[in-house]
């Protein structure tokens, strides 16, 4: 399981018996190159998650997919390639649970879980309700103040060209 501990340290443990969870089983090898990433989403109270929303981002990509879990907690995301991913986990619409993976290796098929326990202490889910947060995800905030920017900036040229002209000069 891939599970907050303090301060945003993460440890890795055992889902699944260790070789089925990141070994390098040549069953699972692909043609192709892509990868299939399996994910197992547990509660705080070490139970399934049903019915939750799962995002996987490429951290530098923009092809998102989103999967919801099934009774198991169990969600599926196919054809990846490789590189680091951001996978948010949403129940009720509220984020819950964030953490980074890196799909990579021999084995194509991953399974990996994310544990929602202790995710309060989670840095990446602090900036989700400042201001700055809410200030760059709202362009019609940013054109706001950029417009308002264009007009202090417009007055004060206007107000210091006036008294520039008003002043005499000494001859």
């Amino acid at each position: 399981m891939l599970s907050a501990t303090t301060n945003g340290s993460y440890t890795l443990t055992a889902a699944l018996p260790a070789p089925s969870v990141l070994g390098t089983q040549a069953a699972n090898s692909s043609q192709n190159g892509l990868y299939t990433v399996v994910l197992k989403i547990q509660s705080s109270q070490d139970t399934p998650v049903s019915d939750a929303t799962v995002l996987l981002n490429p951290v530098a990509g923009k092809s998102k997919q989103q999967g919801t879990t099934d009774a198991t907690g169990t969600v599926r995301f196919s054809n990846l390639k490789a590189g680091l991913y951001d996978a948010t986990v949403e129940e009720n619409n509220t984020k819950a649970g964030e953490t980074i993976i890196n799909v990579s290796g021999q084995n194509h098929v991953l399974t990996l879980g994310i544990n929602l326990k202790g995710q309060n202490n989670n840095p990446m889910l602090k900036n989700s309700g400042s201001v700055l947060g809410t200030a760059t995800s709202s362009p019609y905030l940013i054109a706001g103040i950029l417009g308002l920017g264009i007009l202090v900036g417009t007055v004060l040229a206007i107000l210091f060209t006036r008294l520039k002209g008003n002043r005499k000069m000494p001859a």
